[in-house]
């Protein structure tokens, strides 16, 4: 090789040793110590190809070659590292040396060329080898585009050793210290060496790069993420709510928030102890995040608070989640073994209204459940068009096959629009008790009447289903005694005979024994 191309070769390589130095020392990875060690082995080695530096001619090929074949391991075994392997493999680094160097020792001494060449350009290859097994193994994340430049430089120099073996069985005749294809080989090797050192710094970079964005996206997650629950906090609440807003804007479509708190967390967290009290936050937060649709978004709002942003929903839906999130929850087994319940306040949003007041017109819907008693759901202004004015019709999907059964369901729920059209006509509180009261004793003798059938069917789930009955109507003489008080309004006693008695106990536990029925 020249003069000249030996010292800017030498130059160039010297560089990535430097540049490697400094980055060893500032980062202290083992990876970026190995490749600084190559690439100072490489230095030497290619200018001892030309320059002996006073050695004998066989010694300074010699030592150049294992200083060259050395930059090869060290550029394999540190890639291993990078790709998070650990540092194993020292053994077989240190044989697959010393096996070379034997070997080159013999082909030198033998002034055989072709030993000499397979030895040198055999363990290469078997190096490289190993780098393309590491890069499908590793661990660490890596660019695409960076694995392929490193799997094509792979493949360049494998096929490069390959050529340069099979190039050497043509000179069998020669002597280990003449070979017409050296400096050819020499200026290949030079270039691969090079190559090797940019990408190598490259994807150093690259690795760093993904690191930063990793460790960018999981602070951005944990900002916006309840440490406790798992899911998104207050700080994403107002993100997000901002951003549907603004669609329920562009779309004029509904658009609900729902409040949530537990009763009595409190009294948990002062009897209990505070660990007792997380694990029934995360309980109630299940139970809400397994009531609501995929549409829905779940927010701890602070301490024992939820919220739930409803999109594309109008009140009297927001109201029915609301319930269904309230039946939910009543119904955990919980690990405190006390029975847990939750008030809910529900808001619709209403046009050019900013987020604060939309959030403190749901803060007033659940301070009006939590004054009312706990353990229901309340409206802020509910829309007198929401209820008021919809007649509720008998839908025949819902027959059970039983006459007297299907009569008195269909009576039940005409007499919940007795009370809607009551209410629409401005009666009183006490006047829509009376009603109550007197609807009340239709529900008794209609789940006699149920349960009387289902004794005839021998239905197994009957004493369940009779402790329901129970529930529901010491619940419809709460709501009396709540219109008597003047705590509770006609909403309340509508959506009792609507979310509970229809959807909550005709609409789905009746039709569990519906089958019965028909044997």
């Amino acid at each position: 090789m020249a003069l000249s191309m030996v010292l800017a070769a030498s130059l160039s390589l010297a560089v990535f040793f430097i540049l490697f130095i400094l980055e060893a020392c500032s980062k202290r990875e083992f990876h970026l110590i190995l490749f600084a060690l190559g690439f100072g082995a490489g230095t030497l080695g290619f200018m001892l190809l030309t320059d002996q530096a006073g050695l004998p001619v066989w010694l300074g090929l010699l030592v150049a070659n294992v200083l060259i074949f050395f930059f090869h391991i060290a550029m394999s075994w540190g890639l291993r590292s990078w790709a998070g392997l650990g540092r194993s493999w020292i053994v077989r680094y240190t044989v697959l040396l010393a096996v070379a160097t034997v070997a080159l020792i013999a082909g030198i001494l033998l002034q055989n060329l072709v030993w000499r060449v397979t030895a040198m350009s055999g363990g290469i290859i078997l190096v490289m080898l190993g780098v393309l097994r590491d890069l499908r193994l590793r661990q660490r994340p890596v660019s695409t585009s960076i694995v392929v430049a490193v799997r094509i430089l792979v493949g360049a120099t494998i096929l490069f050793h390959a050529i340069r073996i099979s190039q050497a069985v043509g000179f069998l005749g020669l002597s280990s210290t003449y070979n017409p294809f050296s400096e050819f080989s020499a200026t290949l090797i030079l270039i691969l060496t090079m190559l090797w050192g940019g990408i190598l710094l490259i994807a150093d970079a690259d690795a760093l790069y993904l690191e930063l964005r990793r460790s960018h996206v999981q602070m951005a997650k944990n900002a916006t993420t309840d440490a406790l629950t798992g899911i998104s906090n207050r700080r994403a609440l107002e993100d997000r709510a901002l951003y549907e807003i603004k669609r329920a804007e562009r779309y004029d479509s509904p658009l609900c928030g729902i409040l949530i708190d537990i009763d009595h967390f409190k009294v948990i967290n002062d009897e209990l102890g505070h660990l007792s009290g997380d694990e029934v936050l995360k309980e109630v937060c299940a139970a809400i995040s397994s009531s609501l649709r995929s549409t829905d978004q779940l927010f701890r709002w602070g301490g024992e608070e939820f919220f739930v942003i409803a999109p594309e929903t109008p009140q009297t839906g927001a109201q029915n989640l609301a319930e269904k999130i309230r039946r939910r929850v009543e119904s955990i087994v919980s690990s405190c073994q006390r029975p847990l319940t939750v008030s809910l306040g529900v808001a619709l949003w209403e046009r050019q209204e900013d987020l604060p007041l939309w959030l403190e017109r749901a803060d007033k819907a659940l301070y009006l459940a939590k004054n009312r008693g706990r353990n229901r759901v309340a409206l802020d202004n509910p829309p007198r068009s929401s209820w008021l004015e919809n007649t509720i019709q008998w839908h025949s999907e819902w027959n059970s096959g039983n006459a007297v059964i299907d009569e008195e369901h269909r009576q039940l729920i005409a007499n919940a629009d007795v009370i809607r059209t009551l209410a629409a006509q401005d009666g009183t509180q006490g006047q829509i008790a009376h009603l109550l009261e007197q609807i009340t004793q239709e529900i008794k003798l209609h789940f006699q009447h149920e349960e009387g059938i289902m004794r005839v069917k021998a239905y197994p789930e009957l004493p369940q289903h009779a402790e329901a009955h129970r529930r529901l109507l010491l619940k419809s003489d709460e709501v009396i005694q709540g219109l008597k008080s003047g705590q509770l309004g006609p909403l309340e006693a509508y959506t009792f005979l609507m979310s509970e008695l229809l959807i909550g106990h005709i609409l789905t536990v009746d039709t569990r024994f519906f089958p019965y029925l028909q044997l």
